[in-house]
This record gives structure tokens, C-alpha cells and sequence, in this order.
């Protein structure tokens, strides 16, 4: 089970140090393994391919197993765990992760607020390319028109999270003008708020 599993990953991570020649090899093991249905095991692969190569496709892996935590995992330490992991790849992967954004963003489903602020310094960091702008708009304007239900007018950080969201989008705005047009009147709602700091 797990424990034969992270043994393996120790030990190809062991052989891969000793000798770099047999990384090639060895990086197939952990791509299978990538894909178990152990989180401790998923976790580890993710770890061991970011650790041992800076190929693409591995990053690539190591991201998408890493985003399956962040998305199906109920803890919110687990989620702030890979969170700080995603921030360490995008800071050397950043091409390699700008395709998995809006992935990462369903995250922020998760109502803690630590996590929502974490994903949204991930992916509003360096990830919205213009490629991509128009849907991250397009999902920050649907949170925020979401903090504005009924529902969600009791819950706990909720203007927090909202003036989170209209920070996101006057950012978005500001690198990508051509987006304004398309948040201006939401925006513009916000205005006439007795609360300043949104």
C-alpha cells in the first residue's frame, strides 16, 4: 500500500542523487505513481518530480497532482501545505502553471479565508496572461456577485473576502484594460458602499 509506495519514491529519490544519469529511468516510476489515490503518495510524487527535474512536462505533473490536493483534499491545512508548494513552482515554473489557473482557482469554493487569500496571491501574482484574463475576470466577477447572495451575507469573512475580489479585479483592470469595459457597472455598484476600505 502507501508505505511500500513512499518507500519506493525515497528510494528513487535517493539513486537519483547518487547518480543523475539514472534520472530518467527512475522518473517513470514516480509519473505512475503520481497518479495513486493516496494523498501522502501524491503529495510525495509531486515533491519528488519538482525536487529531481525542471522539465516541463514533470512540473506539469507535479502541478496537476499538487492542484487534485489542493481541489479534493477537506483540510485547509492540507489546502495552505500545497499552496505554499504551488507558490515554490510558480516562482521557477511560472509558463508551466499559467495553464492550470483557473484549476487552481477552484479553491476558492474552500471558505477559509486564509486559503482564498493564498490562491488568489497564486494566481494573480504572475498567472493572468492574456490568454487567460478574460476567464479570471469572468470568475472573479462570479464571486463576487456570489458574496452579494443572501446566503452569504452571514457568513463569517465574507466583506473580507469581497473586498479581496475587487482588488483582484481593479488589478486585472489595471493590466489588461480592454477587461474594464467588462466589470465597470459591477465595480461602480461598490461605489456608493458605506464601506470605504472595498
Amino acid at each position: 500500500g502507501d508505505i511500500v509506495q513512499l518507500s519506493v519514491l525515497e528510494l528513487v529519490r535517493k539513486v537519483c542523487r547518487a547518480n543523475p544519469g539514472q534520472k530518467g529511468r527512475f522518473l517513470r516510476i514516480v509519473f505512475n505513481l503520481a497518479t495513486s489515490s493516496s494523498a501522502a503518495v501524491c503529495y510525495d510524487c509531486a515533491s519528488t518530480l519538482v525536487s529531481l527535474s525542471s522539465s516541463p512536462i514533470a512540473i506539469h505533473q507535479a502541478t496537476t497532482a499538487y492542484v487534485t490536493l489542493l481541489t479534493e483534499q477537506s483540510d485547509n491545512n492540507v489546502k495552505l501545505i500545497v499552496l505554499d508548494r504551488l507558490h515554490e513552482v510558480q516562482k521557477h515554473h511560472k509558463q508551466v502553471m499559467e495553464t492550470l489557473v483557473m484549476d487552481i482557482f477552484r479553491a476558492l469554493s474552500c471558505p477559509s479565508l486564509d486559503v482564498r487569500k493564498k490562491v488568489m496571491d497564486i494566481c494573480l501574482g504572475s498567472l493572468v496572461s492574456q490568454r487567460n484574463v478574460k476567464d479570471v475576470v469572468a470568475l472573479l466577477k462570479k464571486e463576487v456577485i456570489k458574496t452579494l447572495g443572501y446566503e452569504a451575507q452571514g457568513t463569517e469573512g465574507n466583506l473580507e473576502y469581497r473586498r479581496l475580489l475587487i482588488r483582484a479585479l481593479h488589478a486585472c483592470t489595471g493590466h489588461f484594460a480592454d477587461q474594464a469595459q467588462s466589470v465597470m457597472f459591477l465595480l461602480m455598484d461598490f461605489l456608493t458602499e458605506t464601506d470605504q476600505t472595498t
